[in-house]
This record gives C-alpha cells, sequence and structure tokens, in this order.
C-alpha cells in the first residue's frame, strides 16, 4: 500500500443520529486524509434525524445509500455492494451492525474486511428482539463475524466477550472516545447561566442519568436509591434525560418530588452535563457507555454500576467516582453518601483527566488508523 491512499468503504444501516454513528463521525473527522480515503455506504434510506448532511457537508465525505428495505436487501444488497467495492478499488470494508456485518461476511479476496462490535449480542438480541428471534440474530451474527479478518470490540469488556463467548479468534479493543471540542468542563459562571437557562435549581447539587429509560439501564433503580437517600430535599435533583418504556412508570413513582425531572428527549444534553454536579448510570450492559464519558469530559464525577465496562473506564484513575453493584439498591445508597464524602474536585480533575488522556475522539480515531496500516501490510491477510 506504500505511495497510495487506503481506500475505506464504512457500510452500516443508515446514519441516524445515535452513539455509534456519532463515534464513526469522531473517527472520520480526525482521519489522515493524505493517508486515507473514506466513503460511506448506508443500506436503506436515511430518516428525518440524520447525520448525513454532517457528513457530507463538515468532514467531506462521500455518501452513498442503497435505498434498499430490509427484505429487498436479502435479494440486492450484496451485488450493489460488490459493485461499489470494484468502482471505489476499496481496501478496507469496515462494517457496524448484524446486516452489515453478514453482507461483508459474503465477501473474500486481498480485501480487508472488519467490524466494530459495540455490544453484548447474547444479552442485547434476547432482550431487544425476545427469546427466539434474538437467538437466530444471534447465530447469525456470530457465524458472520468468525469470517472476518478482524473484530474491533469498543472496550476490553467487549474484546473478551468476542473472544470467549463469542469464539472469534482475531479481536482487538479500541476505545470509543468524546469530542472534546464539545463536552469539556465548564467555569462556574457558564454553569449559573446554563441552570437558569434550563430552569435548574441553582442552589441544589444536581444528578444527571441520561440514555434510553429501558430495562437495560436500569433507571428504576436510581430513582428507588435517590428517593430512599435524599427524600424530596431541594439541596439535591436528579434528573433524567431520555425517554422509553419506562417513563411513564417512572413519573408515576416519582409524582409529587419536585427534585425528580424529566426534560425527556432533549437535543442538548451537553448543556445539561454542564449545568450538573454528578453522573450517574445503573446499566446492566453497556459496551463502552458515550453517555458516561461524554459527562466526565463535562467534569462530572461517576456514580456507575460494576459492569466491565464501566469498571475499565474507573481502572484508568479511581478517583472519577464510585462504583457499585449493578441491580443492588442498598449498594448504590451507599455510594451516593460515598461519593458526596469523596474530594469533590480531585473527582472531577480525574474525570476530565480520563477522557483527556485514554478516551477522546482523536485518540480513538488515530488507533483505528493503526489497525487499518497494520492490516494493509503486504501479506497480513494471510497470518
Amino acid at each position: 500500500m506504500s505511495n497510495k491512499k487506503i481506500n475505506i468503504l464504512y457500510l452500516i444501516s443508515t446514519l441516524k443520529r445515535n452513539g455509534p454513528n456519532n463515534q464513526l463521525y469522531y473517527l472520520i473527522k480526525h482521519l489522515d486524509r493524505s493517508l486515507f480515503n473514506p466513503t460511506i455506504l448506508t443500506l436503506s434510506p436515511e430518516i428525518t434525524d440524520s447525520l448525513k448532511n454532517s457528513f457530507v457537508e463538515n468532514l467531506n465525505v462521500t455518501v452513498e445509500s442503497l435505498n434498499l428495505s430490509r427484505v429487498l436487501g436479502l435479494f440486492l444488497a450484496k451485488q450493489r455492494v460488490k459493485r461499489l467495492l470494484t468502482e471505489h478499488n476499496i481496501h478496507i470494508l469496515h462494517t457496524q451492525g448484524v446486516r452489515a456485518d453478514r453482507l461483508s461476511s459474503l465477501f473474500n479476496g486481498d480485501m480487508i474486511r472488519l467490524s466494530t462490535v459495540r455490544n453484548y449480542p447474547q444479552y442485547d438480541y434476547p432482550m431487544k428482539y425476545g427469546k427466539v428471534k434474538g437467538s437466530l440474530m444471534l447465530l447469525m451474527h456470530r457465524k458472520a463475524l468468525q469470517k472476518l479478518d478482524l473484530c474491533v470490540g469498543v472496550s476490553g469488556s467487549v474484546k473478551q466477550n468476542l473472544h470467549d463467548v463469542l469464539k472469534i479468534s482475531k479481536t482487538k479493543a479500541v476505545l470509543n472516545g468524546v469530542d472534546t471540542e464539545k463536552y469539556f468542563r465548564p467555569d462556574n459562571s457558564r454553569k449559573i447561566a446554563l441552570r437558569s437557562q434550563l430552569n435548574l435549581p441553582e442552589g441544589s447539587i444536581i444528578w444527571i442519568s441520561s440514555g434510553h429509560l429501558a430495562s437495560r439501564k436500569d433507571p428504576g433503580l436510581i430513582l428507588d436509591a435517590f428517593r430512599r437517600h435524599f427524600g424530596e430535599s431541594a439541596e439535591h435533583c436528579l434528573v433524567f434525560l431520555g425517554s422509553g418504556p419506562l417513563e411513564a412508570e417512572m413519573k408515576i413513582k416519582s409524582k409529587g418530588a419536585k427534585n425528580v425531572l424529566f426534560p425527556g428527549q432533549v437535543k442538548n444534553v451537553v448543556d445539561y452535563l454542564q449545568a450538573g454536579d454528578f453522573y450517574v448510570s445503573a446499566s446492566k450492559a453497556e459496551g463502552m457507555p458515550n453517555a458516561v464519558m461524554e459527562g466526565m469530559a463535562c467534569g462530572l464525577p461517576v456514580l456507575l454500576s460494576n459492569i466491565g465496562p464501566h469498571a475499565e473506564i474507573h481502572r484508568f484513575d479511581p478517583n472519577c467516582g464510585v462504583l457499585f453493584e449493578a441491580s443492588n439498591a442498598d449498594s448504590l445508597v451507599a455510594g451516593f453518601n460515598k461519593i458526596l464524602q469523596n474530594d469533590y474536585d480531585k473527582q472531577r480533575d480525574a474525570s476530565v483527566g480520563i477522557i483527556l488522556n485514554y478516551l477522546n475522539a482523536k485518540q480513538m480515531s488515530q488507533n483505528y488508523q493503526q489497525v487499518y496500516v497494520d492490516m494493509t501490510k503486504p501479506g497480513i491477510k494471510n497470518k
């Protein structure tokens, strides 16, 4: 590949606004264009809330789409993707998601095929699609991933799961990163101004929890433990950002509590993070939690369930916050107490330091670029 650019095709379902596509945006944003030439191919038509224009206008990336439904994709996608691979002289096919990974597994030859895996399929698929359909998806996805040249986990825990549970031999970890130009620790004047704009209590200690209000995130545990520990004290305020199937139930449980707020699915999450004091997550499973890292980048100490990816973040510098036992309300209550007793400024500095030193978008992109270079060395595919 010497003296030539490495042509990369990123194959995904759509460019809808979500965590995985934000990570793709960061990856390409920091890509060395003197070495790499990126193209994006989506399988399905874009939805209203799409990042397509951001990729095209901000990053000057070519975005093409097959515009196929899931059913038509089963019959037409392979040949159309094959044609584009030839037209663009693609050296690396980088995929994410079941459909894209399955398509990639159908190709062979000199082209490098790698996938980014962002979850624990054996947990997520049955939980999301039901036991029967979820188990079938797991089998199909595992079979596809086993045929690829490399599977990249977004955390060490995900990488280990790929190897141990999905029985994939060629794995690597490239940790997610945060855009530190957007997510940063505010000064006190900005924090006060944001609280006023967002109608948040200026004198309260504000706890932020963001994400889908669903069983995997276990927001009910946070609500129960918060109310047990703080009651309806105006000194503390819990803010749930996001929506989901548990939203109505949680609003009923917190009815009358003025210190529990539900702003809903907001587009200015960063403003809430910068207005807050602590970040709390009770997730039962994560790949590498973007929401947690965004909170840390904004200077929030973190109170986290002790699942693998959370523990992985915490190990970079344990001063960033406190871990508690997942699904255990007593442990979370104790966690609220402990994190308040710790040195607040020391925790803030540790959170920001982890992001700046290990978990930022530029570092993530550079790590992928090294993977690309290593994999395109002569003869590497056959090893």
